[in-house]
């Protein structure tokens, strides 16, 4: 229905001030209403010249983690709606929204080898680039704890590997690094290693900050009475709670949140203040992002009210001397520290079993990622002994791999030989392991050796032995990892028999030899002799 703002027409509002005016259409047969809609005209006069109000929509997509305990990637039917609700809602492409994603799960997508997930994520990857994509950790990693808990290179890690990550499916498009969205309050502690990591401003959502109680104004921004230089920001729980609640009427709802924002930036101006220079953000309580039938007409309304301006959360104002402080609570959600010990056990069991691959190898991106997860802070006890069970077992799988044949008896002919061990790899990559062998009776002067076995295969090491006595000796082959940090297969005992004479043996029989030659050749004369003189004609 058309309607003009004028005295000129029959259909016309006469409306002569700038503002919001609530409206009732009805529709009448035979003086019977048959149909009403409740509604609001937004009615702005061009010649004026008008103060925008800053406005962030955030939304905040949380899941389960998509990579699972051994390496597997599974994203349920509930992760797909909520993604193909995202998708609904950016492909309006009304305003630019302030997107928290978990980088996680957009590599499990990229990962997975379902059509659906394969799809999900080629509709999502364009709209990515043309909204605002906030940094974040690869997975929820506590920033308080974090700094209590000595962890700020783990932290790092994670918010390094987590923008790497949102980089790449985020195309063309520039992440947010200053902006920390958090749909939990984060302490002194926390905000001190976040001013360490780049951030200048933290967006809590109104269930995160419930504990710091009400504010005077969520259009401003604030920051701690500890001293630190980081802006503290809260979304609007009166219109959270609205985003938060049943939606009954989604498009007359939306459409009298908008009214009501716009009537804000009246307030505003009237009481002689200047709407740019106050900023408004909107999200859900918990900061999930709303069902699109609300939130498709929300971002209509809102884009086409002139008093308002969308933009992003790195747009927001930094703190400055003369900013509200308020006081953090400490946080208690999570001990980081109770898991710090595992986990840098687990690193180094990574580290070393990587020693053994390639460097293009499939697994180290596999379980650097999986490593991440495990330091998951939302996993209770139970499931952080699954991920480091299902690690574990991963890099013990790859290094049973490899093997050598067992019960197997070697010959040695001299003091001096050359041992041939053969070393099996059964995987599909290229494996390198270093070959050791000990034994009592032994001697191995080339020491260890580190050999590379190609994928389904076997080679033949050839290891110099030196004897030093006779008999059979058990012979023991340590398989480890290239560092010599972690045992590689089954531990393998061998019999080595050495069956040749050596050493001091040799000149004893040597010289027994000579002995028995120079018998034999004296005994010959002398009867030689004996039959001369017999002969001699003096004694004939």
């Amino acid at each position: 229905m058309s309607l003009f703002a004028s005295t000129g027409r029959l259909n016309a509002l006469n409306l002569e001030k700038d503002g919001i005016y609530p409206v009732v259409l009805s529709v009448v047969q035979k003086n019977v209403v048959v149909a009403r809609l409740n509604t609001f005209v937004n009615y702005v006069d061009p010649r004026s010249k008008i103060d925008q109000l800053p406005i962030s929509l955030m939304a905040d997509i949380n899941t389960p983690l998509a990579l699972q305990p051994d390496g597997s990637i599974q994203i349920g039917d509930g992760i797909r709606t909520q993604l193909t609700n995202l998708i609904s809602v950016l492909s309006v492409g009304a305003a630019p929204m302030s997107l928290h994603i978990a980088p996680e799960l957009l590599d499990g997508l990229g990962r997975s080898s379902n059509p659906a997930d394969i799809a999900l994520l080629a509709q999502l990857e364009p709209l990515l680039a043309v909204h605002e994509l906030l940094t974040n950790t690869f997975v929820s990693f506590d920033p308080s704890s974090a700094s209590r808990s000595l962890m700020k290179s783990e932290f790092a890690e994670q918010l390094e590997s987590g923008r790497a990550v949102l980089d790449v499916h985020n195309r063309e498009g520039v992440i947010s690094e200053n902006v920390w969205f958090s749909r939990s309050l984060v302490d002194d502690d926390g905000m001190k290693l976040l001013g360490e990591s780049g951030i200048q401003s933290v967006v809590f959502t109104p269930q995160a900050a419930a504990s710091i109680g009400t504010l005077d104004s969520y259009l401003k921004p604030y920051k701690s009475v500890v001293g630190n230089s980081l802006a503290i920001r809260v979304s609007d729980p009166g219109f959270a709670k609205t985003l938060s609640g049943l939606y009954r009427n989604p498009v007359q709802q939306s459409f009298a949140l908008a009214a009501e924002i716009v009537a804000q930036q009246q307030e505003i101006i009237l009481a002689g203040g200047k709407p740019n220079e106050r900023q408004l953000l909107l999200s859900s309580t918990s900061g999930a992002l709303p069902d699109r039938t609300i939130m498709v007409p929300l971002l209509l309304a809102l884009a086409r009210a002139p008093q308002l301006n969308m933009v992003g959360l790195s747009a927001a104002s930094l703190a400055e001397e003369s900013t509200t402080a308020v006081v953090l609570p400490r946080t208690t959600r999570v001990d980081l520290a109770a898991t710090k010990d595992v986990i840098a056990k687990l690193r180094s069991e990574v580290q070393s079993t990587s020693t053994m691959l390639p460097p293009d190898a499939t697994q180290h991106a596999l379980w650097k990622s999986s490593l991440l997860a495990t330091s998951a802070d939302t996993l209770d006890a139970d499931e952080f002994a699954r991920y480091v069970k299902g690690l574990r077992g991963q890099l013990r799988t790859l290094r049973l791999m490899v093997s050598v044949p067992d019960s197997l008896t070697f010959t040695l002919g001299s003091k001096l030989s050359d041992l041939r061990l053969q070393v099996r790899n059964e995987s599909t990559v290229a494996l390198s392991v270093k070959v050791e062998l000990a034994s009592a009776k032994l001697q191995f002067p080339q020491g260890p050796q580190i050999v590379t076995i190609a994928p389904n295969s076997a080679v033949d090491v050839v290891v110099p032995v030196q004897a030093r006595a006779n008999g059979s000796f058990p012979l023991n082959v340590i398989l480890t990892t290239p560092d010599g940090l972690t045992q590689v297969g089954q531990p393998t005992r061998l019999t080595a028999r050495v069956s040749a004479l050596a050493g001091l043996g040799q000149v004893a029989t040597g010289a027994a030899i000579l002995i028995l030659m120079s018998w034999w050749i004296a005994h010959w004369r002398a009867r030689k002799r004996a039959q001369a003189v017999r002969k001699h004609p003096a004694l004939q």
